[in-house]
């Protein structure tokens, strides 16, 4: 089984996990579990949508995958930036 292959056969899984991972990065706040349980339903089921459109030829992954790699850059900035205010107090 060739890579191109394996992306389509877990495509769902995939693009569940990159959605859930974005909305952890940029938009989850400390809720309580069953709240957060309700978001994560809501998003499995919003990956249902998503892999439509993925079945049909747009590049959700990809830009799924661009949106994560964004966020992670932006948390590590504001890392290094919180470090370095820091230090000069």
């Amino acid at each position: 089984m060739d890579l191109q292959e394996w992306v389509e056969q877990y495509s769902y899984y995939i693009i569940f996990i990159l959605t859930a991972l974005i909305y952890k990065l940029g938009f989850a706040r400390k809720l309580p579990f069953l709240k957060s349980l309700i978001i994560y339903i809501f998003i499995a089921l919003g990956s249902i949508l998503l892999k439509v459109f993925h079945a049909l030829g747009l590049p959700m992954i990809s830009a799924l995958s661009v949106a994560a790699a964004m966020l992670i850059i932006y948390r590590v900035v504001r890392l290094f930036h919180r470090e370095e205010t820091d230090q000069e107090v």
